[in-house]
């Protein structure tokens, strides 16, 4: 897809992943401590409808769609939000609330907590009295780098990794619309990410810089430090 509009020099981090490794939180924290003109977009919400003729069958005979690969996201409609939001100036405006999809009242009252406690970190100024040269988009998406319009756009991308028992523990606390069914973990969720991260490392690296992180690891110090690295790269 191509565009003629000028593009603003808006600073594009992406924050990638395994599932349950954090990238939400780590995409709230930063939306919330940065400046008022920050954007953020959210991959899982550009998945096509149940419905949709793009959807791809799990492989086994299972009778599932497999919904953790790009094509079951409509990634042209996407682009075309990233692209009205860099070829436009930073408007400064009210946060938008944060909304959590494909998480169970639990994970979404965890997730803000989380984020309400990142809040009061003292290392982090407030972001009303923040400036920077540049504003931030953040994109927030479990195969975001698959997209090549993306890896473009990204100046750099931040990977979530976790181990596979990690990986299930976590997705077994959380409910997903649709929900699992038996062996979808798997069949789908597990090989499709060790694939994704396989091209991150192999081919993507060679054309975005990728930071990879581990999900375990302290929260609160990965998070000052991203934002940190952010703030240097828009000032």
């Amino acid at each position: 897809m191509s565009s003629t509009r000028a593009f603003f020099d808006w600073l594009v981090v992406s924050v990638t992943g395994v599932t349950g490794g954090g990238k939400s939180e780590l995409c709230t924290y930063l939306y919330k401590n940065l400046p008022k003109t920050t954007r953020l977009l959210r991959q899982d919400d550009y998945f096509f409808p149940e419905n949709s003729p793009k959807h791809i069958p799990c492989s086994d005979g299972m009778t599932h769609f497999n919904w953790d690969v790009v094509t079951a996201l409509d990634m042209d409609k996407m682009y075309v939000d990233i692209e009205e939001i860099i070829t436009s100036p930073p408007v400064l405006k009210e946060k938008e609330n944060i909304t959590y999809t494909n998480m169970t009242i639990k994970d979404q009252a965890c997730a803000a907590t989380s984020a309400s406690a990142a809040l009061k970190t003292p290392q982090v100024e407030p972001n009303s009295h923040l400036a920077l040269r540049r504003p931030v988009l953040i994109l927030d998406g479990f195969c975001i780098l698959d997209d090549s319009r993306i890896r473009s756009l990204s100046e750099f991308a931040i990977f979530f990794e976790l181990s596979r028992e990690e990986c299930l523990r976590r997705r077994l606390l959380r409910t997903f619309d649709p929900p699992d069914v038996a062996g979808y973990f798997d069949v789908c969720v597990w090989p499709m990410y060790e694939l994704y991260r396989s091209r991150c490392k192999r081919q993507y690296k060679n054309q975005v810089e990728i930071m990879f992180l581990a999900g375990e690891s302290d929260m609160d110090k990965t998070h000052n430090s991203i934002l940190n690295q952010i703030i240097r790269a828009a000032s």
